[in-house]
Order: structure tokens, then sequence, then C-alpha cells
């Protein structure tokens, strides 16, 4: 068996939809934008479409989808194996539970996109680059 990669199967789950939006005479973007890796076999994408897919890398497929962004995601930074950030065009930054899926908290502060969240310390520190540049501590 050939080992895929996240682009790999990314990209054929969106060849697969775009064959069946084309069949409906539908216009069909890719719309990814981000990446993280979260297990050994499972990983996220950020998208335009506002939302996080949470990707089964031993069964190729999506199983969680994350909701509650209202711009594009831009960026996704694991804090610890429980806790993922996002940040978004909607100029907020959001930690999700990873256990059971759910949104904990929206960061606000920045005045435009958040484009990159950076981890600085492990579990605690983490960098959001944005207008302005913000400095969180997670305990």
């Amino acid at each position: 068996m050939t080992k895929k990669t996240f682009r790999g199967i990314v990209n054929e789950e969106w060849l697969k939809f775009n064959e069946i939006k084309q069949k409906k005479n539908q216009k069909f973007k890719s719309n990814q934008t981000c990446v993280e890796t979260l297990k050994k076999t499972t990983l996220a994408s950020g998208s335009n479409n506002n939302t996080i897919k949470i990707w089964d890398l031993n069964s190729y497929k999506s199983i969680h989808t994350l909701t509650g962004h209202t711009g594009s995601v831009k960026c996704l930074q694991l804090i610890n194996k429980n806790i993922l950030a996002s940040g978004s065009c909607d100029n907020t930054i959001k930690i999700w539970d990873l256990n059971s899926y759910k949104l904990t908290h929206t960061l606000t502060g920045h005045k435009g996109p958040v484009e990159c969240l950076q981890l600085i310390n492990k579990n605690k520190h983490t960098l959001s680059l944005g207008i302005p540049i913000l400095f969180y501590v997670f305990s």
C-alpha cells in the first residue's frame, strides 16, 4: 500500500467533490488555506469557507468539521494535545477542545485578519501575527 500525504488525501477528496459538482453544473473552488498535525494519524485543515476539518489519515476521510469563524481560517496552531487555536479573517482567534470538538474561547483584539499563530514555549505562550501583534499566555 502506498502512503499518501495529507495534501494528496485532501486533493483526492476535492477532486471527488469537484466531479460531483461538475455533474450538477456547479462551480467548485478548492478552499484549503492551512494545515496542522494533531496526532500521528490526525490532521486539521482550515479553509476559505470559515471551517476547520479534522482528518483521519487511516480512513482518508474528514471526521469532524469545526464551525464558528465568520471569515476564512488563515492559520492553525496546536497548543497541546487537546487544544487547537485557529486564526481567521474575522479578526479573532478561536480555541477548540479536541476531545469534544467544541469551541471554548474566542479571543479578540486584532483589527485585521489573524495571519499566523506560533507556539513560543510549549503549552504556555502563543504569538499571533495580525494588526496589532498580540501575545497570549495560556494557563
